[in-house]
C-alpha cells in the first residue's frame, strides 16, 4: 500500500475530492497499526503544504510525531519545524500544527524557559483548535510543580507578555491557574519580594485585577481566598509594596497597585493597629498617611473586622499628631455646601412630586362620581388608563389592579369609583366615530379617551371572560378602531375572542384602518403581522387581504414593502383563486416601482408557475438588485409556508439559478445578527435540497444542467452532493421488488433475470472454478502448465491456452442456465474482453 499511498499523497490535484482522499488515507495510516517510513519525505511535504488542508496537515504532522520516537535527530527536525511555523516561514493559518507540536514537544524537549517564545494572540480568536487546548489545559497539566514558580518567573520578567495576556480573554485562566498553583506549592517559601511579583500577573498596567475564578475543584479556589487564610503573607504583601514605593526599582509604585495585590482579601483581625504601628514607623510621607488612612477606614469599612474605636485614634494622635489633619479632614466632609445643595434640590423635586401626586388626587375626589359613571374628563381617564395599562411610571405592580392601588395608596373610594368608571367609558355620548378615530392617524394624533375605553374592556373581559354579550356591536367597533390606532402591540383577550367569534366585525374595522394607513404611507400598520402568521387571524385574513391587496397602491415607500408582504402571504395561504386574478390584473400597471413588482411576480410564480417563470427571469435578468428583491419575498424563515413544495423542477432550476448567481454559500463562523444575504443563500440551498429529495428524471436533469452552470461554481458542492442524493433516489423509485417466482427462481440457481444477476451467477461460478484448480484432488491447475515428461510443471502455458481451459470449465457450468460464454468479446473504446458471457442478448 505504501506506493499507492505515496500517489495520492504527492497528487498534484487539489478539488475537494483528492482533498477528501488524502483525508482518508491520513485517517488510515493514523489509526492504522502498520507504519510506513518510506513514506517520512511524503508526509513532510504534506505538512509544509498551505494548499492542504489543515486537518490533513495536522494528521500528518501527528504521524511523523509518533513514527519518529527514537530517532536521532527528532528533536531537531521537529524544532525547526516549530521556529519555521512560529516565524510564518511556513504558513499555519489557524495555528494548528504549532499547538500540536507544544502538546507533544513540551516539556520534554522544550523547556520552561522556551515555552513562552511561541505564545502569541491566536490568529482565529473565534476557534478554539490544538493551539488555544494547549495554553488553557495542557500547559498546566503538563508543568510539574517545580516548573510552575520557573513560568511564573518568566511571566514577571516578560512584561509584553503579561500586557498580551491581559487584553486576551482566551488566556486570563491561563494566568489563574498559574498564580492559583504557584501559590498552593510555594507561596508559603518564596520571599516576600518574589510573592510581590508573581501577584502582579494578575494585574492590568492600571493595577486592577484581571484573573477570573478558576476551576472550583482545585485547593484555594481563588487567590483572594489564599491571601485570606494567611495574615502575615496579607501584611508581607502591603510591606513589600511600601518598601519598594518610590524607590524608582523596577517600575512605578502606587498605592493602588500595592492594595490590588491583595485581590480584595478579607483582611485580618488586628489589622487597624497594625496599620498604625506601620505609619507609626515611617512618620511622614504618602505610605505613612496611607497607612494611617486605612486604620481609619476600618472604623466604619464592613469588609474590614475593626479593632480600633475613635477613641484609640485620638489616644495615638497624641504622639503622633502630624497625622490629625488627616483625621479632620475624613471626618468633616470637605465639600459640605455642595452636599447641601444636591439634598435641598432633590428634597424640592420630592415635594413637587408630592404637591403634584396631591393635586391629582385632589382632582379625582372632586370628579369621584363623574369617574364612577364615565363621564369624567378624557384627559383624568387619560392618566388612569394608562396606570391600569402598566404605561405610567409611577404605577408599580404586576397586575391591573395593583397597579391602581400604588397610585391610589389608602383611596378604596377612589379604587373602585376607577373600576366602575373605567367600564362605562363605552357608554359615553361624545366618543368620536370609527372614521374620526381612523382618520387621526393620517395626522399623527390619537384620542385620550380611547385608552380607558381599551382598559374597560380588559376589565369587562377579565371578569365575564365568555360573555361576549356585555358590548354592544357599535361600542366595539369603536374599541377596535381604539385598539388598531393604539398600536400597543398587547397581547388582548377580547380582541382575540372578537376575532375568534366575530372576524366579520373585526376586519371590517381593520380594513377601514390599513387603508388609511397605507394612504398616509405609514411605516407600520397594527395587526397586518397577524394575518400571515397567526392561525387565530384566519378568518380575518380571508376577509381582509384581497380587498386591502385591491387597494394597495402601486407606488409606495420602501419601509411600507413589509406591509404587502404580509398581505401577499395571507392570500397564499387562505385565498389562491382571488390572489391570481388580483395579480394578472395589478401586474398590467407600468407604473408600479421595481420592489413591489417583485412581490407580484413571486406571488405569480408560486400560484402559477408555468405561466410566470419566463416572465419572472427575464424581470430579475443579471440585475442582483432584481434578484435581492425576489429572494426578500420567498426567503422562509419564520414563515409558515414553504413556497418551493409544489413549483416544477424547472422554476425551481431557474431560481436556483438566478439567486445562486448572486448569493454564495453562507457558512456561519461566528454569532451575530443574521443578514439577508444569509436568508438568501439558505434558500438556495433549501432549493437545492428539494431537488435532491425528488426521484424522478426532471430533477435529474435540471441539477445536470445546473451543475454545468459557470455563474454557479461556487455552489458546485452542493449540487454535486444534491445529484448524487438524487440519482439514488431515482434508483430506489424506480426498483421493483422481485415477485415470488423471480425469487424463488433465483434460489434455485436458475436463469439469471438481469444484468446484475448474470455478473453474480459468472462470478459465483468463476469462483468455485479457482477454488476446485488450486485446491481440488484432480490437480486441474496442471492444465494450465508446461509439465515435462514425468507430469511435473515447469512453465505456464500461453494466455490464449489458458482461456481456453478455464472457457471449457465455464460453459460446462452456464450452459444448463442457457448462458452463453464465447472467447473475444469487443467493445467501445478499443476494449476487449477474453472471455464474453451473455444472456438473451444481455
Amino acid at each position: 500500500m505504501e506506493e499507492v499511498f505515496r500517489d495520492v499523497i504527492e497528487s498534484p490535484l487539489r478539488d475537494n475530492a483528492n482533498q477528501a482522499l488524502v483525508d482518508c488515507v491520513m485517517d488510515a495510516m493514523r489509526h492504522g497499526v502498520v507504519t510506513y517510513p518510506g513514506l517520512k519525505k511524503s508526509l513532510w511535504g504534506l505538512v509544509k503544504n498551505h494548499t492542504r488542508r489543515p486537518g490533513i496537515r495536522g494528521t500528518a504532522l501527528q504521524i511523523l510525531l509518533r513514527d519518529s520516537l527514537g530517532d536521532s535527530d527528532r528533536n531537531e527536525n521537529f524544532l525547526t519545524l516549530l521556529d519555521e511555523l512560529n516565524r510564518g516561514g511556513i504558513e499555519d493559518r489557524d495555528d494548528n500544527l504549532l499547538g500540536i507540536l507544544l502538546t507533544d514537544l513540551y516539556p520534554t524537549v522544550l523547556s520552561v524557559n522556551q515555552v513562552l517564545d511561541y505564545l502569541h494572540l491566536p490568529k482565529n480568536d473565534r476557534l478554539i483548535g490544538s493551539y488555544h487546548y494547549f495554553w488553557s489545559h495542557e500547559l498546566v497539566k503538563k508543568t510539574s510543580k517545580e516548573m510552575i514558580a520557573e513560568l511564573l518567573d518568566q511571566l514577571c520578567d516578560r512584561k509584553e507578555l503579561k500586557e498580551f495576556l491581559h487584553h486576551s480573554y482566551r488566556f486570563l485562566d491561563l494566568l489563574g491557574e498559574l498564580l492559583v498553583d504557584g501559590l498552593r506549592y510555594w507561596g508559603d517559601d518564596i520571599s516576600g519580594s518574589r510573592l510581590y511579583d508573581w501577584l502582579g500577573i494578575g494585574l492590568d498596567k492600571y493595577g486592577s485585577s484581571v484573573l477570573r475564578a478558576v476551576d472550583e475543584a482545585k485547593p484555594g479556589v481563588t487567590v483572594q481566598q489564599w491571601i485570606a487564610e494567611r495574615p502575615d503573607r496579607y501584611k508581607a504583601i502591603l510591606q513589600e509594596g511600601a518598601k519598594r514605593y518610590g524607590s524608582g526599582k523596577n517600575e512605578k509604585v502606587s498605592t493602588h497597585s500595592i492594595y490590588a495585590r491583595l485581590f480584595y482579601a478579607g483582611a485580618p483581625a488586628g489589622i487597624g493597629h497594625w496599620y498604625l504601628d506601620q505609619a507609626a514607623e515611617y512618620k511622614t510621607g504618602d505610605i505613612a498617611e496611607d497607612y494611617f488612612t486605612q486604620a481609619v477606614i476600618t472604623l466604619w469599612s464592613d469588609r474590614v473586622p475593626s479593632d480600633l474605636t475613635l477613641d484609640d485614634i485620638y489616644i495615638w494622635l497624641q504622639e503622633h499628631p502630624q497625622f490629625g489633619e488627616i483625621l479632620e479632614g475624613m471626618l468633616v466632609e470637605k465639600d459640605i455646601g455642595r452636599r447641601i445643595e444636591r439634598a435641598i434640590k432633590k428634597d424640592e423635586r420630592r415635594r413637587i412630586d408630592q404637591k403634584n401626586k396631591s393635586e391629582w388626587i385632589t382632582q379625582l375626589v372632586k370628579y369621584k362620581e363623574e369617574i364612577r359613571q364615565g363621564t369624567a374628563p378624557p384627559a383624568i381617564f387619560h392618566d388612569l388608563a394608562f396606570a391600569y395599562r402598566g404605561y405610567m411610571v409611577e404605577a408599580t405592580g404586576d397586575t391591573p389592579h395593583e397597579r391602581l392601588e400604588s397610585v391610589l395608596p389608602g383611596r378604596r373610594d377612589l379604587y373602585e369609583a376607577v373600576l366602575e368608571g373605567l367600564v362605562n367609558t363605552k357608554n359615553r355620548d361624545d366618543l368620536p366615530s370609527v372614521e374620526e378615530t381612523i382618520a387621526a392617524v393620517a395626522v399623527g394624533k390619537t384620542y385620550y379617551i380611547g385608552y380607558a375605553v381599551l382598559a374597560g374592556l380588559d376589565e369587562i373581559c377579565a371578569h365575564n371572560p365568555d360573555d361576549l354579550s356585555l358590548v354592544t356591536t357599535r361600542q366595539y367597533k369603536h374599541a377596535l378602531a381604539f385598539y388598531f390606532t393604539a398600536a400597543t402591540g398587547d397581547k388582548t383577550d377580547w380582541v382575540e375572542k372578537l376575532v375568534k367569534s366575530n372576524p366579520s366585525l373585526v376586519s371590517e374595522v381593520f380594513i377601514q384602518y390599513a387603508v388609511a394607513c397605507l394612504k398616509a404611507k405609514k411605516d407600520h400598520v397594527s395587526g397586518i403581522y397577524q394575518l400571515a402568521h397567526d392561525e387565530l387571524w384566519k378568518g380575518v385574513a380571508v376577509r381582509s387581504a384581497i380587498p386591502l391587496l385591491e387597494k394597495y397602491p402601486v407606488r409606495g415607500k420602501t419601509v411600507q414593502i413589509n406591509s404587502l408582504d404580509y398581505l401577499l402571504k395571507a392570500a397564499l395561504r387562505y385565498d389562491h383563486e382571488r390572489l391570481s386574478v388580483l395579480v394578472d390584473k395589478k401586474l398590467q400597471f407600468s407604473s408600479m416601482d421595481v420592489m413591489q413588482r417583485s412581490r407580484w411576480l413571486a406571488t405569480g410564480l408560486l400560484l402559477s408557475p408555468d405561466n410566470y417563470e419566463e416572465i419572472t427571469f427575464e424581470f430579475m435578468g443579471n440585475s442582483s438588485a432584481r434578484i435581492s428583491a425576489i429572494a426578500g419575498f420567498l426567503t422562509t424563515r419564520h414563515e409558515q409556508w414553504q413556497p418551493d413544495d409544489e413549483l416544477p423542477e424547472t422554476t425551481i432550476g431557474m431560481l436556483i439559478q438566478k439567486l445562486g448567481s448572486c448569493f454564495k454559500p453562507c457558512k456561519f463562523s461566528r454569532s451575530g445578527r443574521v443578514t439577508h444575504e444569509m436568508d438568501a443563500a439558505d434558500l438556495v440551498s433549501g432549493f437545492i435540497n428539494n431537488l435532491s429529495g425528488r426521484g424522478n428524471a426532471e430533477a435529474t436533469r435540471e441539477l445536470e444542467r445546473l451543475l454545468g452552470l459557470p455563474e454557479l461554481k461556487q455552489w458546485s458542492d452542493a449540487l454535486r452532493g444534491a445529484l448524487y442524493h438524487q440519482c439514488k433516489l431515482a434508483r430506489d423509485a424506480s426498483f421493483l421488488p422481485p415477485n415470488i417466482f423471480q425469487v424463488k427462481k433465483t434460489l434455485n440457481n436458475a436463469e439469471p433475470a438481469n444484468s446484475a444477476d448474470l455478473m453474480a451467477v459468472a462470478l459465483s461460478h468463476l469462483s468455485d472454478i479457482a477454488r476446485q484448480i488450486r485446491d481440488g484432488s484432480t490437480n486441474d491447475f496442471k492444465l494450465y502448465w508446461n509439465t515435462d515428461s514425468h507430469d511435473k510443471p515447469m512453465s505456464p502455458k500461453v494466455e490464449e491456452a489458458c482461456r481456453n481451459a478455464l472457457l471449457s470449465d465455464l460453459r460446462q457450468r452456464l450452459a444448463p442456465l442457457k448462458i452463453d460464454a464465447i472467447k473475444e468479446g469487443y467493445y467501445a473504446d478499443d476494449k476487449r474482453a477474453d472471455i464474453r458471457v451473455s444472456y438473451n442478448g444481455v
